[in-house]
């Protein structure tokens, strides 16, 4: 049994970790399946080195995500369903990391929209109200209590983001005047 599992995966050069054979990326580190082949191909072509748009370091060509920043390189990143996944935690990582004017608000709206609904939707719950048992299962009830710990949940990671964005929004402002 465990003979079947190795012939069905591949482990990464970069990270070590186990994917599955049905996936060319590295789902941990972005790296491509067969990109050491790759690298020593491109290597013996002298010169050839490009430069990541999001640290400005030097880079091998031919790589989809950067190796110091994991900054999506080309368009593997809209095609490939796992890269997709990974530009776009990268995206708001970087968004919530050195937040931008637009980014700020982009975030405050989606998220803060969100906690609001959220919280209100949490009193509705929690009222007395003969209405609130329309929209909700009976609190005590395993469907109420889920509903329950998944609203608390929410709130939690809304409040957590929307308070993260906020702190380093106002440190970027305070660093650019000293």
């Amino acid at each position: 049994m465990d003979e079947i599992k190795d012939v069905q995966n591949w482990e990464c050069s970069k990270c070590h970790e186990q994917v599955d054979q049905d996936f060319e990326v590295c789902w941990n580190c972005g790296m491509a399946q067969y990109q050491e082949e790759m690298e020593i191909e491109e290597g013996s072509q002298e010169g050839e080195t490009g430069i990541c748009p999001g640290c400005l370091r030097e880079i091998q060509p031919g790589r989809h995500f950067c190796p110091h920043c994991n900054t999506p390189l080309t368009t593997h990143a809209a095609t490939d369903p796992i890269g997709r996944i990974h530009a776009t935690g990268d995206t708001y990582r970087k968004a919530l990391k050195h937040p931008s004017k637009i980014a700020f608000v982009g975030m405050w709206l989606l998220f803060g929209s969100s906690l609001i609904l959220m919280l209100w939707l949490l009193g509705i719950m929690l009222s007395n109200h003969p209405e609130s048992k329309f929209f909700f299962y009976d609190i005590k009830t395993f469907g109420g209590v889920f509903i329950l710990i998944m609203l608390i949940g929410s709130i939690t990671i809304d409040f957590l983001i929307l308070t993260k964005i906020t702190k380093n929004y106002y440190r970027r402002d305070r660093d650019i005047i000293n």
